[in-house]
């Protein structure tokens, strides 16, 4: 494996979504364990296997993506509450990954995805939309 290749493998393992737990995933989309391609790339520590050295940077790497997001929407967040919330930025994310250095756009198009899945903002759900659009 290549530096590039390195790079990418641990990029896509960063930013595999949470679980619902907010644990790392520990199978990866090919079947594959995460635990055991982490160990080809990261080395374990005294205290810590290698699959837990890299879920702190997947649950930081996700934790303040989220922290970014809930930054922009706090009318939103109040009005569908914390825990749908959480949900609602979860699912954004997972369907529209940073792509970006800055997290200054990540949440750009959150409105129109939210309009399109009413399942996240239960009855509320216009006011959420034009909540998500003002904001």
């Amino acid at each position: 494996m290549n530096l590039l290749d390195l790079q990418r493998r641990m990029a896509e393992d960063v930013r595999r979504p949470l679980t619902p737990d907010f644990d790392m995933q520990t199978v990866a989309e090919d079947g594959q364990s995460i635990a055991a391609r982490v160990s080809g790339y990261i080395t374990p520590s005294a205290t810590l296997t290698s699959f837990e050295r890299l879920e702190i940077y997947n649950r930081q790497y996700w934790f303040r993506a989220i922290d970014a997001v809930s930054e922009d929407y706090r009318t939103l967040s109040a009005i569908v509450g914390p825990k749908r919330f959480d949900t609602l930025i979860r699912g954004w994310l997972a369907e529209h990954p940073s792509t970006s250095f800055t997290l200054r756009n990540l949440g750009k198009g959150l409105p129109a995805w939210l309009d399109r899945h009413p399942e996240f903002t239960g009855r509320r759900h216009d006011l959420a939309v034009d909540a998500a659009r003002v904001e």
